[in-house]
């Protein structure tokens, strides 16, 4: 089996999913800026289009497309609140 390296774009798609994650109900003014900047510089208006289009299109390595696939669905299916 091959191992998947990671490239330096999916490691920092992949920490801006991170970041962005748990504000992706929040309207874009209350995220804290300095993410608001990272969105920005990377054509996101919202913290939800960055999640979902991390997910589908940035990440190939099978650990970290599933781990954030996860992620997502639970916040999208429970808005983020534990059980």
């Amino acid at each position: 089996m091959r191992k998947h390296t990671m490239s330096q774009t999916e490691k920092a798609a992949y920490q801006l999913f991170v970041d962005a994650l748990p504000y992706y109900w929040e309207i874009f003014d209350k995220i804290p800026h300095p993410i608001q900047f990272r969105l920005f510089v990377n054509g996101y208006g919202s913290a939800a289009m960055a999640c979902v289009d991390i997910v589908n299109h940035w990440l190939s390595s099978p650990k970290l497309a599933r781990d954030a696939r996860k992620r997502l669905f639970h916040m999208q299916a429970w808005k983020g609140n534990k059980q």
